[in-house]
């Protein structure tokens, strides 16, 4: 199927073409073949995504009681990261208290827009523990907003919620 078409079939399930696109071009349908005249997806590849069961926030709690912090990032590759990016002074402050509470807060990064004008901060990434299969497969709808979300946050007892002095 054409690029087109693929972008279609994933709007379907809420993807703006921007995004589908964005999905595309990471390769989550295999590798285009290229011709002359289009971009060509495998069918069966893109409606694997599509089919692909939606998470809800209790699921991820369930996995993750801590929490999931989801950054959409520029790069392909978490090792660029490694001087930085800027959450702000609150995400930050959260990132830290459920890490020291919890040794650790999930992360999952997508590839999408970021200001590199905007001051960084570091994070320390590990390898991922088993939070990972539990979500593989399946896809978190975010929709648009900032450069990061945090899912659960607000399903958190109150006290878990409060970040910063």
């Amino acid at each position: 199927m054409t690029r087109r078409a693929a972008e279609r079939r994933l709007a379907t399930i809420g993807l703006a073409r921007r995004h589908a696109t964005q999905v595309l071009q990471a390769g989550l349908a295999g590798r285009p073949e290229i011709t002359t005249s289009a971009l060509l997806y495998d069918a069966d590849a893109v409606d694997a995504l599509v089919a692909r069961a939606p998470l809800t926030v209790a699921e991820v709690l369930d996995t993750c009681p801590q929490g999931l912090v989801v950054a959409r990032r520029t790069t392909s590759c978490l090792d660029d990261l490694v001087d930085g990016w800027d959450f702000g002074e609150v995400i930050g402050s959260w990132i830290n208290l459920r890490a020291a509470e919890h040794g650790h807060v999930p992360l999952v990064t997508t590839r999408v827009g970021d200001d590199p004008s905007r001051p960084k901060s570091t994070l320390t990434l590990r390898p991922a523990t088993g939070w990972v299969e539990a979500m593989s497969g399946r896809r978190l709808a975010r929709g648009p907003g900032r450069p990061w979300s945090l899912v659960g946050f607000d399903a958190l007892p109150s006290e878990d919620r409060h970040v910063g002095g």
